[in-house]
């Protein structure tokens, strides 16, 4: 699991419920882009699927890359509900199943927990698993491991990449081949490739301590460094972690800012 230091429970391979989680985005900034698509593809050990999927109407135009990316534009998504109107369903639809994703940290969690808090819930701090950060220490890391290069090396068919729901179907395809393979190798539960080291991936440690406050007590007090001062005091709700940097929703300011962790001098 991503944040946890160690698990205090075993979590069977039988009895563990999964959530595949891919977002598409009008852009890459936590403080001013807006989730666009978002696909769930929930799985517990063979059982059958199930799926959720929307396009939400931002109220802006995504950024030309990012529309390069996915190719969803103004048109797509003109006529689309706003992510408000599904919140209550895709917060029940994940419960408390563990959190699958593809590079899920670099922004996916950190803009689901945004557009959450916008509405008035709170953050999701579910167990998590990156997916490609597990593939790659049991294939190695000889090239870059994309969603596609590990699609074709495990032998999983994909269309239209870049998209929410191909790419959480396929990044859910990849760990049911990952818990194949270490059930062939007599593993029956998360907490022992846990303590192997299987879901360990680099981690600022001061960005995992304060999610996991943030985790236990949702709000977390820091102390950092600012242009202006040496210290400003802060009431925060972190987000997501990426490298470096916490994205919370700051309570003094009321918007959603990216703190970096070399300037939080301390945190409770």
């Amino acid at each position: 699991m991503i944040f946890e230091k160690q698990l205090n429970e075993d979590l069977p391979f039988e009895t563990s419920s999964f959530v595949a989680i891919d977002i598409e985005a009008t852009g890459l900034k936590i403080k001013d882009d807006r989730i666009l698509e978002i696909a769930l593809v929930k799985w517990e050990y063979n059982g059958k699927k199930q799926y959720f999927e929307s396009v939400f109407n931002p109220g802006f135009e995504p950024t030309p890359h990012s529309v390069y990316v996915h190719g969803i534009t103004k048109a797509d998504f003109k006529d689309a509900p706003e992510f408000r109107n599904y919140k209550r369903k895709i917060k029940d639809f994940i419960g408390d199943s563990i959190i699958l994703g593809f590079n899920i940290l670099p922004l996916d969690l950190s803009l689901l927990n945004k557009e959450l808090r916008l509405q008035g819930e709170d953050p999701l701090y579910n167990y998590i698993i990156d997916v490609q950060g597990v593939i790659s220490k049991i294939l190695g890391t000889p090239r870059e491991r994309s969603l596609y290069t590990v699609s074709k090396d495990l032998d999983i068919a994909t269309q239209n990449l870049h998209r929410a729901l191909p790419d959480a179907d396929t990044a859910l395809k990849i760990w049911i081949k990952i818990m194949e393979h270490f059930r062939n190798q007599g593993f029956t539960n998360l907490k022992e490739l846990h303590e192997r080291g299987y879901f360990e991936i680099k981690m600022n440690p001061i960005g995992r301590d304060i999610f996991l406050l943030g985790r236990q007590n949702r709000y977390v007090e820091i102390i950092y460094k600012s242009p202006t001062s040496p210290k400003t005091r802060r009431t925060i709700e972190p987000l997501g972690v990426r490298g470096s940097m916490v994205d919370a929703f700051c309570n003094l300011r009321l918007d959603f800012r990216s703190f970096n962790t070399a300037y939080i001098l301390s945190y409770k």
